[in-house]
């Protein structure tokens, strides 16, 4: 799996500068440590946390925080109690619970102290359940259901075609 685009987009004159105004920040709130938020000192624990949004929104399939304009979402973030991926949807295995909770601590301390360290947690998880890529199938057949054609389920890898039927196809043809 790659991720391509967290949501920082860089405009013509942005590429030439290597450095961002003082006082501005680059990125979207929802994925932001509240440290940022608070213009305090971050480190590559301020990742871990924007990480840990991305794997609860994962697990879940649905976004984290949500709100009518930056004041609601920046109120959420600093504040909204956050519920175990595994409470939102059951299926998700509860030892991935503790990971995405402890990836989103507001407290820098509290979090995995890198993302390697996060990482290494997910590795066990993956030991422990078992998983393997020809389970890939059923995960797309849960996500995109009767969109794909049985022959395209039973295949145990990912083509350009089942990314099409899956409504993906820019990605199917543009390469990712």
């Amino acid at each position: 799996v790659k991720l391509l685009d967290f949501g920082i987009a860089k405009t013509a004159t942005e590429c030439m500068s290597e450095h961002t105004d003082e006082g501005t920040m680059k990125g979207k709130l929802a994925y932001m440590a509240p440290e940022r938020l608070q213009n305090e000192a971050f480190d590559a624990r301020s990742d871990v946390y924007s990480l840990g949004v991305v794997l609860w929104e994962m697990l879940t399939r649905k976004q984290l925080f949500r709100g009518k304009g930056m004041v609601d979402v920046i109120k959420q973030v600093m504040e909204q109690q956050i519920a175990p991926p595994s409470t939102v949807r059951p299926d998700v295995p509860v030892a991935l619970d503790s990971i995405a909770l402890r990836a989103l601590e507001r407290d820098p301390a509290m979090r995995f102290p890198s993302a390697q360290a996060m990482a290494d947690q997910l590795e066990e998880v993956v030991r422990e359940t078992s998983y393997q890529s020809r389970m890939l199938p059923d995960l797309l057949y849960d996500l995109f259901g009767s969109g794909l054609q049985s022959s395209q389920i039973a295949m145990s890898g990912v083509t350009p075609e089942l990314l099409a039927a899956a409504g993906a196809s820019e990605i199917a043809t543009n390469g990712g």
